[in-house]
């Protein structure tokens, strides 16, 4: 069975993932936050910085509420 997860993910598709506006990813490649690289005048995000996005988030989520499990 072929893999059908993309490689790259359109700036609507990533804003959409991150629940943002497509402005702010642009902003967010443009601050170096999240990689991004520009294809034919379009750019796009890795579709593996999205997971990164969303790990960091987790374990930001489950320091914070360790935190106040201490």
């Amino acid at each position: 069975m072929p893999n059908t997860t993309p490689m790259f993910l359109t700036v609507s598709e990533a804003a959409s993932a991150l629940r943002c506006s497509p402005k702010t990813v642009r902003k967010m490649i443009q601050s170096g936050t999240i990689a991004g690289q520009k294809i034919a005048r379009r750019w796009v995000v890795p579709a593996g910085e999205l997971r990164r996005i969303e790990h960091q988030a987790l374990a930001g989520i489950w320091a914070a509420e360790r935190e106040t499990l201490l």
